[in-house]
C-alpha cells in the first residue's frame, strides 16, 4: 500500500466523510505531529479556477475564526 502525502506535509489516511464536492480524510501533519482532517476536492471542482479561488477565499476567512465549535483551519492549497 502506497502512502499518499499532500504538500510534502500531510499524510492521507482513512476517508471519514464524503459530500458532493469533496472527500474528508483523517490525516497526519508530519511537520507538527498532529491528527488533522483533510478536505480533498473532487476533480470537477479542483480544475475549475473560479471554484478554486472561492474555496481559497473561504478557507482564508475561516482560518481567522477562533471558537471551540468551529474547526481550526491550519492550511489550504
Amino acid at each position: 500500500m502506497q502512502i499518499e502525502i499532500l504538500g510534502e506535509r500531510y499524510q492521507l489516511q482513512d476517508p471519514i466523510g464524503r459530500g458532493g464536492m469533496a472527500t474528508i480524510y483523517r490525516g497526519h501533519d508530519t511537520r507538527m505531529d498532529r491528527v488533522v482532517a483533510i478536505k480533498v476536492l473532487r476533480e470537477v471542482y479542483s480544475t475549475d479556477p473560479k471554484f478554486v479561488t472561492r474555496f481559497q477565499r473561504e478557507a482564508k476567512a475561516a482560518s481567522a475564526l477562533q471558537h471551540p465549535n468551529i474547526v481550526q483551519v491550519y492550511d489550504y492549497g
